[in-house]
């Protein structure tokens, strides 16, 4: 039987010579082992050579391209456009808009220009929470619509200082700017016209970018503590003057004590002007 199945397999030749089977077989195996294709992943049933032939490799220096997205909408811009539609609707003035935890923080991206148009815009004033449908459009027809949701908070303008100051300085209005503060931060006395802080100054040190409570300012001090001032007592029958020393610094209208040079009395008087106290609520100097 081998006999027969070596001269089954047994390749005529010119010349009468043979060769087996085997021979030829391990003759292309050298031959493929000596010219490897490119490395790709095989697929069964399919040829090296095949696979090799039909891979595209880019040329040595040449990268491939990637069409990323670089048009989005986000959800930044969603929350300014449902701003815009509660600001439109006079529902606020002014909103500071978020949505719901969780959203993603781009809402749609392509490779082409996006507009956003906000539409069937719902509000519960007593939580304060929105729900809307975010339709975005491309060449002028809507790509895709999704909804949206969150909530707003109510934002007040206030005039906020620019930089720190302190009890010696006035406020000028190039030492004031705008703020848009969320309201539940404000409070009775929070001031909201820069004109009553414009000539005034503060009490203690106020710090920049924050809301200014009426309390916290007041008039400039035009008498310290230890300067000579006037004293001044009239009635509708005389008129008094004498001379002094502050005991205590004042702003126009604030009452502080004073010392009369001559008697040497502690008495209490109105700050008039700069240097200039009346004390005609005492009875005599």
């Amino acid at each position: 039987p081998h006999r027969n199945a070596s001269k089954a397999f047994r390749l005529p030749l010119k010349g009468g010579v043979k060769v087996s089977a085997f021979f030829v077989a391990s003759l292309l195996g050298l031959i493929l082992v000596a010219s490897p294709a490119h490395a790709a992943w095989q697929t069964p049933g399919t040829p090296t050579e095949v696979l090799a032939t039909a891979q595209n490799i880019p040329p040595v220096g040449v990268t491939t391209t990637v069409n990323t997205p670089y048009f989005s909408i986000t959800a930044e811009d969603v929350g300014k456009a449902v701003a815009q539609q509660l600001q439109l609707q006079a529902v606020e003035k002014k909103a500071d808009v978020a949505l719901t935890a969780g959203s993603p923080s781009i809402i749609h991206s392509a490779d082409h220009p996006l507009k956003l148009s906000i539409h069937a815009l719902q509000i519960d004033p007593q939580s304060r929470r929105w729900q809307a449908q975010a339709y975005i459009l491309a060449n002028g027809k809507t790509e895709i619509v999704k909804p949206v949701s969150g909530n707003y908070t109510p934002l007040v303008d206030v005039p906020v200082l620019t930089h720190q100051l302190g009890k010696t300085d006035i406020i000028e209005a190039k030492d004031l700017s705008t703020k848009a503060v969320p309201e539940r931060f404000m409070r009775k006395d929070t001031v909201t016209d820069a004109k009553l802080l414009i000539g005034q100054s503060p009490r203690a040190i106020i710090s920049a970018d924050r809301p200014i409570r009426q309390g916290e300012v007041s008039s400039p001090i035009l008498i310290k503590k230890g300067e000579s001032v006037q004293l001044t007592y009239t009635n509708p029958y005389m008129s008094l003057k004498a001379t002094g020393i502050a005991l205590q610094d004042g702003a126009q209208g604030d009452m502080i004590r004073v010392k009369n040079d001559k008697s040497e009395k502690a008495v209490s008087g109105r700050v008039a002007s700069s240097g200039r106290v009346e004390v005609n609520t005492t009875p005599a100097l």
